[in-house]
């Protein structure tokens, strides 16, 4: 504001003589200028984050960058969030879509100081994404009858780079039985642990199913289970002294004759005395 005095009078006597005294303020008018807010169309598809984007500027030529004007998103008339503009007039809004299907993006400056309101529209169109091929490898395996083998899989994109697919259910089968399943790991790997009963060769089919956002794939491998071949055995009878008629425990120890000489456990041991079975 500008204050400005006013004074009146005439002259007496070869001076001056003040008549009147009076002060205005003068306040000055601020002009806004006008705005243009423009927002760019975007495509993605659902679950992938998409960054909104608007551009803030003056609207008469030159058409100067507004920088630090702040500027809200809203999509399908829903607000999701704001952001201030940088030195080139540019705002960006990190967004997530859940649905599939066209919506309005609005962007809306309310103005500022020396600034009138402006917005704009866009679209954003979200897709719901194509399913992706997979690839499953089963690997063959050997073991022995009762012992425990893990049987084993991979899970990856077929299409390179052939990304690993963490979380996807697996199931196991043998010559078409069901054994279980579990899920992959970070690595695409998924295990399940199993004990053969019998000698024999078996088809291990694994089986992953289709998922919202990848296509089922399947394939077999072969299980051998062999039947262990017999370990020698080193059975040692301890000698013992004892009276007539009074009771004395035979002993006897069973083990493996090859090092490290395993106990055996569960082995029947028969005892004779002079050949006659006791």
């Amino acid at each position: 504001t500008t204050k400005v005095d006013f004074y009146g009078g005439h002259a007496e006597a070869g001076a001056w003589k003040e008549d009147y005294h009076s002060t205005i303020t003068l306040t000055p008018r601020v002009v806004k200028k006008d705005t243009k807010l423009k927002c760019e169309n975007k495509t993605t598809d659902v679950g992938e984050k998409v960054t909104l984007e608007a551009k803030l500027e003056e609207k008469a030529l030159p058409y100067y960058d507004i920088k630090n004007g702040l500027v809200k998103f809203y999509v399908g008339g829903a607000y999701v969030g704001y952001d201030y503009t940088d030195d080139n007039g540019k705002a960006y809004l990190d967004y997530t879509p859940t649905a599939a299907g066209t919506f309005t993006t609005k962007v809306v400056f309310e103005g500022a100081a020396t600034y009138n309101r402006s917005e704009g529209t866009c679209t954003l169109t979200v897709k719901t994404p194509a399913k992706k091929d997979t690839k499953l490898k089963c690997e063959n395996k050997t073991t022995d009858v009762g012992e425990k083998v893990t049987l084993e899989a991979k899970l990856e994109e077929k299409a390179l780079p052939y990304y690993d697919i963490k979380n996807g259910y697996v199931k196991f089968y043998v010559n078409g039985a069901y054994k279980g399943g579990d899920y992959t790991d970070d690595n695409g790997k998924v295990y399940l642990d199993y004990t053969p009963t019998t000698a024999g060769t078996f088809t291990i089919k694994v089986v992953f199913s289709a998922t919202g956002n990848y296509n089922g794939s399947e394939d077999t491998c072969t299980l051998t289970v062999k039947v262990p071949p017999k370990k020698d055995t080193k059975l040692k009878c301890y000698d013992k002294t004892t009276d007539v008629n009074k009771k004395v425990t035979l002993e006897a120890k069973l083990e493996e004759k090859a090092l490290p000489y395993y106990d055996i456990k569960n082995g029947y041991v028969k005892f004779y005395v002079n050949g006659a079975y006791k």
